[in-house]
């Protein structure tokens, strides 16, 4: 990066850059080297790609932004901390099946005595102090409970918490007497309910092929299971990641896929942008409007310059005077132009006196080349919000067009 910083590259030639040469090489190392690297190491690295991509200068936009998808508002550049979790976490796609061609995993369950994925779904605490792990397997196992505590991927008990060997049901310690159980695949909670109501014997023995001595074993089982707070967590809805894992067997790209999972947004929070494009549109946005705009942006032109100028009055990158004036309050807060109007972004992009003349020769330009009218509307040339007119009109073109084309 010392030495591309010496290229005329833009910001986004620059985050294309990590994404395409730095990343490899990184993922590399942490798929060849299975073992706990320090925060120190991500932290360093994250502002070394800073300072490569705003060229020593202060941020514009922040990490957690521009390491965003396309279609969350970002521009994706690569979080590296959460693709070292992710490529440490791939392996519990393999734990998660009994049959494997993988010799690694058979050998990883040798030396654990102990199948590898009911180690994920049990509290730290009761997990046997006597299991010896593998390396590769106590980082995943360790990278598993940082990320959980942080990312809340799952809760205990969950759909997934074992019956065997787990320290909460004392009975099933017994490998032994349970074994019929655990080698006829009743080995979670979830097994043994079926639309939220509890198996009872004869299904079980339908089911699952257990023998008539076992009744005893299912009473067992059965009290454990309808404990208040297991009933309910083998009775909800999946969470993404737990319904992620179940689907994720046999698929490609799973390292891409949890990462895209573990860098997904809250979906509680909303964007910060969309109180700055509600001030500039001065109307409500609905998540779907949102959206539609993200995806306009990459997909309405091939101009780069283009998608980085819309990109940047989106995601509010310019310091307008209002802005200016709460980082250094000796600064004037109205506008730059010489108007008397406070300098927020809708003034300064809309407003201003100064600019409305270029804004009607804009309209009357985009009038003369499509053949109707454009609305002076400040959602639809600023944020980029569609017109309900215009997507009518636009449709009639799109016909009109397939039937020259049809004709020639």
């Amino acid at each position: 990066m010392s030495h591309w910083s010496q290229l005329p590259l833009s910001w986004t030639g620059r985050i294309n850059t990590v994404k395409m040469t730095l990343l490899p090489r990184l993922l590399y190392l942490f798929y060849a080297l299975p073992v706990l690297v320090p925060n120190a190491f991500f932290r360093e690295l994250k502002t070394a790609i800073l300072r490569y991509i705003w060229r020593g200068a202060s941020a514009r936009v922040s990490y957690r932004t521009l390491s965003q998808s396309k279609e969350d508002g970002g521009w994706g550049l690569p979080d590296v901390l959460s693709y070292y979790r992710a490529a440490q976490l791939r392996v519990l796609v393999d734990w998660s099946t009994r049959e494997t061609h993988k010799i690694w995993v058979h050998m990883d369950r040798a030396i654990a005595g102990h199948a590898l994925w009911d180690l994920v779904w049990l509290k730290r605490e009761h997990r046997s102090s006597n299991v010896y792990l593998s390396t590769p397997t106590a980082t995943t196992l360790r990278t598993w409970d940082t990320v959980n505590a942080s990312c809340q991927l799952t809760t205990y008990p969950s759909p997934y918490t074992p019956i065997h060997l787990n320290p909460d049901f004392t009975p099933g310690l017994d490998h032994v007497s349970f074994g019929v159980w655990y080698r006829s695949d009743c080995l979670m909670i979830r097994d043994m309910f079926s639309n939220g109501e509890v198996l009872n014997f004869p299904e079980c023995k339908q089911r699952f092929g257990v023998p008539e001595r076992e009744r005893f074993h299912h009473l067992q089982i059965r009290h454990w299971v309808l404990q208040r707070d297991n009933q309910e967590a083998a009775t909800r809805d999946l969470l993404p990641f737990e319904r992620w894992i179940r689907e994720a067997v046999g698929s490609r790209g799973i390292t891409s896929q949890l990462y895209t999972l573990l860098n997904s947004p809250p979906s509680n929070a909303p964007p910060r942008y969309k109180a700055t494009w509600e001030a500039l549109a001065h109307c409500t946005l609905t998540q779907k409007q949102i959206d539609r705009v993200w995806r306009d942006l990459h997909s309405s032109t091939l101009s780069l310059s283009g998608r980085e100028a819309h990109y940047k009055i989106l995601v509010d990158w310019y310091r307008y005077p209002v802005k200016l004036h709460r980082i250094y309050p000796t600064v004037s807060p109205n506008c730059w132009r010489g108007c008397v109007d406070l300098g927020d972004a809708r003034h300064v992009w809309w407003s201003c006196p100064l600019v409305r003349p270029f804004w009607h020769e804009v309209i009357a330009a985009l009038t003369a080349m499509l053949g109707y009218p454009i609305p002076a509307d400040p959602s639809l040339l600023l944020v980029g919000i569609r017109h309900p007119t215009l997507e009518a009109q636009s449709r009639q073109d799109r016909d009109r067009k397939s039937v020259v084309w049809e004709r020639v």
